[in-house]
């Protein structure tokens, strides 16, 4: 039973670290973008929903370790049966939240991506071809 206590503890506080470590890599803002900039209001969906993340991947690492002791250190009768269902069924729950933002963060990765590559497209078009007829009659 002592080993199933070491690696619940050893998952729990590795699981702390990386939550940690997610939520201090940030998503870098350009500096010259403005505030109207949709690039720069995908980059900020996404800095949020990574913080969020990191926040949920906290508290299930923390309620992980919190559940791991309760199991090892009580009988599981019928006083800290109710608590125990209840602290799985919250890590059980936040794990299904953790994946609803994970999508959430796909879907802005992929913007930010689409976005970019409008852009790109857009400057090559420019710089190989040249400027486009609409562009030469505003001119």
């Amino acid at each position: 039973m002592q080993t199933t206590l070491i690696a619940g503890n050893i998952v729990g506080v590795a699981g702390l670290i990386i939550a940690g470590y997610y939520a201090l890599r940030t998503v870098k803002m350009p500096g010259n973008l403005s505030a109207a900039d949709p690039l720069h209001a995908a980059l900020r969906r996404l800095r949020r929903c990574r913080r969020r993340t990191a926040v949920v991947m906290a508290v299930v690492a923390g309620l992980f370790l919190a559940g791991i002791n309760l199991l090892h250190h009580s009988r599981l009768d019928g006083r800290t049966i109710y608590p125990a269902f209840a602290l799985w069924s919250t890590v059980m729950i936040l794990l299904v939240i953790m994946v609803v933002f994970a999508l959430m963060d796909l879907r802005a990765v992929e913007q930010v991506r689409n976005e970019l590559q409008t852009r790109l497209n857009q400057q090559f078009r420019e710089t190989v071809i040249g400027p486009s007829p609409d562009d030469r009659s505003r001119a």
